[in-house]
């Protein structure tokens, strides 16, 4: 449903998010272009140095007021059919980091973190898990409210957070990251869905339809749901 950011200060206490985009701006079934998401506030960088998609516009940014705390959300619909999923940059204190989400095989959902301890080249997997521990699965045809909290580490103190809530309930509470190590804060929400890997056969096999809706940033998690 939303992205969210959270962070302490007197004004952490305000109920209402600090941005929001419902897409209800135009009519139903009309696509949202480029421009479309701009009037929203996302901003389009240029990445088709990389991805060579300078029409199709997969990626939007919200750069949001630095923070050392974030919470995100948003409302994801699979239709119906089969879900299945996968970057390689070092983290190394200075040059970012991200917390996102990946589903898996079957729809396994996990947090696919990029942070400076991870253990090989690629982000490293976090399973999302229901109280009763079976894994969280995106089925298809649900519709899911997700929350991500994400807290930058202290100076260069091991003390970073990620929290994950799938529908309001716990899924994910990660502590003692290290992200940073030169006082970068938590400046961007980045909004990106595609199929990751580097060789054609990470690309699915039939045309592939996912609905986003209701993004939301704020500094509480009342404020985002």
């Amino acid at each position: 449903m939303v992205t969210v950011g959270l962070v302490h200060s007197a004004a952490a206490e305000t109920t209402e998010p600090l941005f929001r985009a419902d897409f209800e701006s135009k009519p139903p079934g009309t696509p949202y272009l480029p421009e479309d998401w701009q009037e929203e506030g996302f901003v389009r960088p240029d990445f088709s140095q990389f991805f060579g998609d300078v029409e199709g516009g997969r990626t939007f940014v919200d750069s949001a007021h630095p923070r050392d705390e974030s919470k995100q959300a948003l409302q994801v619909l699979y239709p119906k059919g089969t879900v299945g999923s996968s970057g390689g940059m070092d983290s190394d204190g200075t040059d970012g980091f991200t917390a996102r989400l990946m589903w898996r095989k079957n729809g396994r959902a996990v947090l696919y973190l990029y942070h400076m301890d991870k253990p090989a080249k690629w982000g490293e997997d976090f399973s999302l898990r229901h109280a009763d521990g079976n894994e969280v699965l995106f089925e298809p045809g649900d519709w899911f409210q997700v929350t991500i909290r994400t807290r930058i580490n202290t100076g260069q103190n091991a003390d970073g957070e990620v929290d994950i809530w799938i529908n309001q309930e716990p899924v994910l509470e990660l502590n003692g990251l290290r992200f940073v190590t030169n006082g970068d804060l938590v400046d961007t929400f980045y909004f990106s869905t595609f199929h990751g890997g580097n060789t054609p056969s990470w690309g699915p096999r039939k045309d592939s339809v996912i609905h986003f809706d209701d993004f939301k940033v704020g500094h509480t998690f009342e404020s985002v749901k």
